[in-house]
């Protein structure tokens, strides 16, 4: 519920403004047809496909965005940084992970 309110947020909702997602896309998805189409399942369930059959406070459904697998790598995603630094995936830290992983 989170994903799908999240992205409407506090201020445009006391506006009555309502943000509906029709499509997603995200990138660096490899493997087999059979592979994607799977990931393709699970992030559609992770961005609302579990309140399909919910109905909100007026009756309205809630609609699930479709998903879109792109070929293109994100440029910071960290197998891509690993390769370009010539290190292994595992060494690459998130921003997040950066403070606790290097701070004195």
């Amino acid at each position: 519920m989170w994903s799908l309110l999240g992205v409407q947020g506090g201020l445009l909702s006391t506006l009555g403004v309502q943000v509906k997602l029709s499509y997603v896309s995200v990138s660096g998805t490899e493997g087999s047809e059979e592979e994607r189409d799977k990931v393709r399942g699970e992030i559609r369930r992770a961005i609302g496909g579990r309140l399909e059959s919910w109905r909100g406070p007026e009756g309205e459904e809630v609609v699930v965005p479709e998903v879109g697998l792109a070929s293109e790598e994100f440029e910071h995603a960290r197998n891509v940084v690993a390769r370009q630094y010539g290190v292994k995936e595992e060494e690459v830290v998130s921003c997040q992970e950066c403070e606790s992983h290097y701070s004195p």
